[in-house]
């Protein structure tokens, strides 16, 4: 049976449909495939350019937020009471507080030249003079500064006030006398995780999207990943290096200090304790506060983006199969005419003639 049904098979006429029906198979998988790849591809950019829209739109409001809260900051530093340390100076600092409530910041102090608290305000209206805030990074930053400009720390865990021991971000600008020496700092703290709720949480595109606010040197200002606010991601790849740590240090270097949006696909562990590579799509747009340039990413995962195609795979699938299928059968139809027609013509009894 076998042998009759080759035989038949390869007879010119059965052999010329079987060809159209493998080649029209053949090109039917490669349509199939080049569109899903540009199906795919297409998702992909899709989801890279909503987010960069919301990387986007999240600068522009973090750089509204700072700027407005620059400018007040900056004209109460220029308050004389203020320079001068007077005893109003504290009336000064609780009425600015109480302008700012319901906002990320928390509190505010003003020191002297050796950084020891004078004066400060605060949600929880504890008094913190005495404290020593020398030490700080941004309090020598503050020292070479002009009037007017504006430091934006490094985080750090706040030692001090409604903040005390949550991350924070410091916002400085130095006191200064008419002949500009250094007075001392007006020092102000930022909630990194009230920061991260108010101004980076709605920026999520699906529930596994991340968000990062970096400085130039690659710390985590804030960030709505669990444990990642306050990393230095340059440290944590030298620390625990992964296949393509390399190439994802250097474009993330040339980003951060190419002050300009933009985008790339690219794989690393979404836990950097656990080694466990993904495949990412990252966006990202600067962030200028003060004279601090910073820069918003949105990453999300690609299969996030390409994860409403599934159910058009499996359609695709299914008729591919039918196809399949209908062709088998209508294939076993021909043989069976083809095969019975060239039996009569060679008087020999018909294939699947029993």
């Amino acid at each position: 049976m076998v042998e009759k049904l080759s035989s038949i098979v390869w007879k010119t006429n059965t052999r010329a449909f079987f060809v159209f029906g493998v080649l029209l198979s053949l090109l039917a998988g490669g349509f199939y495939f080049l569109f899903n790849k540009q199906a795919t591809n297409a998702l992909v950019e899709q989801m890279l350019h909503r987010e960069q829209i919301a990387s986007r739109a999240g600068a522009k409001s973090l750089e509204s937020f700072f700027a407005l809260y620059d400018k007040a900051f900056v004209g109460l530093a220029s308050n004389r009471e203020i320079s001068s340390f007077s005893p109003e100076a504290e009336g000064n600092l609780e009425d600015f507080m109480a302008s700012w409530e319901d906002t990320p910041i928390a509190g505010v102090v003003l020191t002297d030249s050796s950084g020891i608290v004078k004066f400060n305000a605060g949600r929880n209206n504890a008094s913190e003079i005495g404290t020593d805030l020398s030490d700080r990074d941004y309090f020598e930053r503050a020292k070479v500064v002009n009037v007017g400009d504006v430091v934006i720390s490094a985080p750090l865990v706040s030692r001090l006030g409604f903040s005390k021991s949550q991350y924070i971000i410091t916002v400085v600008t130095p006191i200064r006398n008419d002949n500009g020496n250094f007075l001392g700092v007006l020092s102000s703290s930022v909630i990194l995780e009230e920061l991260t709720t108010d101004y980076i949480n709605p920026l999520r595109i699906t529930d596994n999207s991340y968000e990062y606010l970096l400085n130039e040197n690659g710390d985590v200002l804030a960030s709505d990943q669990e444990g990642i606010t306050s990393v230095n991601f340059f440290d944590e790849m030298s620390k625990l290096p992964f296949i393509g740590s390399t190439v994802l240090a250097k474009e993330l270097k040339e980003a951060l200090t190419s002050r300009q949006e933009g985008k790339f696909r690219i794989a690393y562990p979404i836990n950097l304790q656990i080694y466990s590579i993904t495949e990412m799509l990252v966006s990202w747009s600067p962030v200028v506060i003060g004279n601090e340039h910073l820069m918003l990413a949105v990453a999300t995962p690609k299969s996030e983006a390409l994860a409403f195609l599934t159910p058009y795979y499996f359609k695709q699938l299914e008729i591919a199969g039918i196809f399949f299928f209908a062709f088998l059968i209508v294939s076993v139809r021909v043989a069976k005419v083809l095969g019975y027609k060239e039996g009569l013509e060679g008087k020999k009894p018909p294939f699947f003639s029993g």
